[in-house]
């Protein structure tokens, strides 16, 4: 991983000014999903593969605040040379600015940065194995063929509601895909062709999702989305690459926030952890029964 001065030039404005106006969604409430004793069957329901089902499980319950400097600086800048990574994880194929400053890492280092595992296992010959059998490309006629075992009457594509899916535990899942690694133009109470594939991923026996690579692509693309998710993944990245400086940051923007709040009369700033409870507070009591 290299970091470059400020002097690189930045990336237009334009990129940027779009996400002003954008949502962005926050994190799972795994104590409130804990409480309501829907949390460990939902873990064990998608841990099924030994080598992508625990990085699903730490995808999920990374659990940081949103900080709305950090995300736009990444998402506004973040370029995924996707074709030479397809192949070579150890390519130098992610760029972005974040702190004020150009940094460039490979897939392998992106992986342990977010917490899909820790740093050491991107060295395993294991991680590389499992890596190299990991899907990059969606098979449409599969995911078809997939979505009877978990939903009802056939998939429309662009109008098939989260409702029509059988299994609570899918549902969960489909809500954390939502909040995590798929963003999208319209609600979250849409099954995308996307969200889809991930549940084809975790749900089919011997099939390996590179969850890092999905989510590069998403983070190049969140321009077009209109909710913005994975602003979590963005503090965590800050904490292991800024150090000290990322501390400093967040705690003038936490003082700012209450400065502005005292202000304005309204929470207005930082997106906190718990404000993903409503989603499931508002999930009707059906939703968790199995049909």
């Amino acid at each position: 991983m290299e970091n470059h001065s400020d002097g690189v030039k930045a990336k237009p404005r334009r990129r940027l000014d779009p996400l002003i106006t954008h949502a962005l969604r926050d994190i799972i409430d795994w104590e409130f999903l804990a409480n309501q004793g829907l949390a460990r069957s939902f873990l064990n329901s998608i841990n099924t593969d030994p080598f992508s089902g625990p990085q699903w499980m730490n995808l999920f319950q990374i659990n940081e605040p949103v900080y709305q400097e950090l995300v736009r600086e990444l998402f506004s800048s973040f370029e995924f040379d996707s074709s030479p990574c397809r192949y070579d994880p150890q390519h130098l194929g992610i760029t972005f600015r974040l702190g004020g400053e150009q940094r460039e890492m490979s897939l392998l280092e992106f992986r342990w940065r977010i917490s899909l595992y820790i740093e050491q296992q991107s060295r395993d010959r294991a991680t590389l194995s499992g890596l190299s059998r990991a899907e990059m490309v969606k098979a449409n006629l599969m995911l078809l063929e997939f979505w009877p075992n978990i939903g009802d009457k056939g998939f429309n594509v662009g109008n098939t509601k989260v409702k029509s899916i059988r299994d609570p535990d899918v549902r969960l899942a489909h809500r954390c895909i939502a909040t995590t690694i798929s963003g999208r133009k319209e609600s979250t109470h849409r099954v995308t062709k996307m969200d889809l594939y991930y549940l084809y991923c975790i749900y089919t026996n011997e099939v390996v999702c590179n969850i890092s690579y999905w989510l590069a692509k998403y983070l190049k693309s969140v321009g077009d989305k209109n909710l913005i998710c994975g602003g979590m993944l963005i503090t965590r990245i800050s904490r292991y690459m800024m150090g000290d400086a990322a501390g400093l940051l967040f705690k003038e923007e936490d003082e700012g926030d209450d400065e502005g709040n005292e202000a304005a009369g309204e929470y207005v700033g930082r997106e906190g952890v718990g404000g993903s409870a409503d989603i499931y507070r508002n999930m009707s009591q059906g939703d968790w029964q199995v049909r």
